[in-house]
């Protein structure tokens, strides 16, 4: 008998012989030939317990379908694919930066010592700030959501300034009795 040795635990479907077992071999050994090919299918496919319903594109991964898209949001256990992945890192929204898409603006006109602003721009902002020169030592002191950030107590002939990040949504004001001299934001 030209029988291939498809017996013991490492015999795998790439041991069978397509041309076996030959038209030579008597009637009576087919069920060794039947049980070898049980013994390669449990050693190749240990895991299968039941029907295996996939098509074959499905088995070749040329099918879409081997992994369906899930919903977005969808926060179970069921096994991601790239487009699900790709979805879901393209609806993070960007880390707002500050000088990303930003210019300096002049503000002065709009702008007032001794007044509360409000960032509402939607990312954090720099604001740089100071006064015209004194005869009077005047103080100048930067608050930002509640906290001085800045204090200058202020010496005669010499102007104050200040420049400082507002978190987006922090309210900021500045504190002085001078003249403002220049106001600009970074947004």
């Amino acid at each position: 008998m030209a029988l291939e040795d498809l017996t013991g635990p490492s015999k795998y479907i790439s041991n069978l012989v397509p041309s076996n077992p030959p038209g030579t071999d008597p009637l009576s050994q087919a069920d060794d030939h039947i049980t070898g090919i049980k013994n390669v299918l449990i050693n190749s496919f240990p895991n299968i317990t039941g029907a295996v319903t996939m098509t074959q594109g499905q088995l070749n991964g040329t099918e879409a379908t081997v992994t369906p898209t899930a919903a977005p949001g969808d926060n179970s256990t069921t096994k991601a694919n790239t487009a699900f992945v790709a979805a879901a890192v393209a609806a993070i929204p960007p880390t707002p930066s500050v000088g990303v898409g930003q210019t300096w603006q002049d503000v002065k006109a709009t702008r007032a010592f001794n007044t509360d602003y409000t960032n509402s721009t939607g990312k954090p902002i720099m604001v740089s700030a100071c006064t015209t020169n004194s005869s009077q030592n005047v103080g100048f002191n930067v608050i930002v959501g509640g906290v001085t950030i800045y204090t200058d107590p202020g010496t005669a002939s010499v102007s104050n300034g200040c420049t400082f990040l507002v978190p987006n949504g922090a309210i900021y004001r500045i504190n002085c009795a001078r003249n403002l001299g220049t106001w600009a934001e970074l947004r």
